[in-house]
């Protein structure tokens, strides 16, 4: 999904690309999407949406949503230094812990 607007008075544009579904093997398929910046774009957001499927079919529920934001950008000159900054801030990654460690399971009382 790609997010462009031209400024805070403007409403931004949304462009959707879809890929084929991609199975739960371990295989990890390789796609090449394409926008076109639409004119007098000023800024962008890139996101990448995961949505759980089976049999080609999208289960709709929002449990079965989620959303990344890959990148974002300016074309305005001056608001590009302070992108670059803040990438130069950006955290280093840091390996995950496990999400099983955290979580406390609470048994059914009936």
């Amino acid at each position: 999904m790609l997010l462009t607007w031209e400024g805070i008075d403007q409403p931004a544009a949304v462009k959707s690309q879809y890929s084929d579904c991609i199975h739960i093997d371990g295989k990890r398929p390789v796609f090449e999407f394409e926008f076109f910046k639409p004119p007098n774009t000023k800024n962008w957001l890139f996101c990448l949406r995961q949505r759980l499927g089976l049999n080609e079919q999208v289960i709709e529920t929002m449990a079965a949503d989620g959303m990344q934001v890959i990148s974002a950008g300016t074309f305005i000159e001056e608001d590009q230094a302070h992108f670059e900054e803040r990438k130069m801030d950006k955290p280093v990654a840091q390996k995950k812990p496990n999400a099983s460690e955290h979580v406390i399971r609470v048994k059914a009382k009936k």
